[in-house]
């Protein structure tokens, strides 16, 4: 399986709409929803029509 990073430092721009992350005990339970704009063409075209699967989802724990 191939990996394709999509890199939002670039061009690309992220929307989230709802971000809910919960841990208990040994699991973290979490909800992503939104869109990225403006990814290049040519990581769009290696995209389309395939299934896509998480690979590494990354969390920064926020100071309050």
């Amino acid at each position: 399986m191939d990996d394709v990073v999509i890199d939002l430092d670039g061009r690309a721009e992220v929307d989230l709409q709802t971000v809910d992350v919960g841990v208990a005990g040994d699991t973290v339970a979490f909800g992503i929803e939104g869109v990225i704009r403006d990814v290049d063409n040519d990581v769009l075209v290696g995209l389309s029509g395939k299934s896509l699967t998480p690979t590494e989802i990354h969390f920064s724990v926020a100071t309050d």
